[in-house]
């Protein structure tokens, strides 16, 4: 992690659905805009940490990579198939280990289910699956606090999971699992649809915040939508927020990811603009 000043990292699904394109090439294009860092997203675990060593070295400013990972129904923690949640612990494993290849401190996401499922679940059902996701989860955490690496859970909105749409429904998870290596992402297009206030989410998240994903209601730029940027702003500086601050935004321009994302048109006239816009928004909203 920088040690000075705001951090701006980008995910690599601004411009590919699949990180890996041209051996990584989104890094070059986020270090070229002036980001801090990345988001390397992956479904399956299977990165080249190699390749993205070398493309990280290879910048002119150090790089800082992030691992986000979560959403895929084979490895759901949530799944009343044994063999599946395993399957999702030994996937989250993965990660870490990945995080510790490449100078990763942090992985985060909806690590906890299948991203898109939704069901209706009375109480003590609901009650019941996350007791169940808890105790992978805890399994989990032992392993990161043994490779020194954080996680930071996702709450997603009502459209992309029944279990965890809340701040406060996802610091119940945390609690449950009592590891201090575990934590919450919060994003704020999720928040903008969930949340009944900022400010409240924020705090109640406090030292448990461990990264900060940021677009617009649109999942446009910040800056170019209806967000309360300035009350963002100062709620994550009353809790003395000081981790990363990343964009997160899809590609339009994939016909399979462009379904899976709901990314149905331009928000910008490229994806570059996209970022750029975004990031010279944060640092003057800001003041970097």
């Amino acid at each position: 992690m920088l040690k000075n000043g705001r951090n701006f990292a980008v995910s690599a699904w601004v411009w590919n659905s699949d990180p890996s394109i041209d051996n990584y090439a989104f890094i070059f294009r986020a270090a070229e805009l002036g980001f801090d860092g990345v988001e390397i997203p992956t479904f399956d675990g299977n990165l080249d940490t190699g390749v993205i060593n070398n493309v990280l070295e290879s910048q002119s400013k150090r790089i800082f990579p992030i691992v986000v990972g979560g959403g895929s129904p084979n490895a759901d923690l949530a799944s009343e198939s044994e063999s599946i949640r395993i399957n999702g612990i030994n996937y989250l494993k993965k990660l870490i280990q990945i995080s510790n290849e490449i100078g990763s401190e942090l992985i985060c996401g909806p690590l906890y289910t299948s991203v898109g499922k939704t069901m209706y679940l009375k109480e003590k059902e609901r009650a019941s699956v996350i007791r169940k996701v808890a105790a992978s989860l805890k399994i989990v955490s032992s392993f990161a606090e043994e490779h020194g690496v954080k996680i930071a859970l996702e709450p997603l909105c009502r459209y992309d999971t029944h279990l965890i749409n809340t701040t406060e429904q996802a610091m119940r998870l945390i609690e449950l699992i009592d590891s201090e290596s575990v934590g919450i992402l919060l994003d704020t297009f999720h928040m903008n649809i969930e949340e009944r206030s900022i400010r409240d989410a924020v705090r109640l998240s406090n030292k448990l915040l461990f990264h900060v994903q940021v677009c617009e209601n649109d999942r446009g730029a910040p800056g170019t939508g209806q967000i309360d940027w300035e009350l963002f702003r100062d709620s994550i500086l009353e809790i003395n927020y000081n981790g990363w601050i990343s964009l997160e935004s899809f590609t339009p321009l994939e016909a399979n990811f462009s379904t899976m994302m709901h990314a149905w048109r331009k928000l910008e006239n490229t994806q570059d603009e996209l970022a750029f816009k975004g990031l010279k928004f944060l640092k003057n909203l800001l003041n970097q």
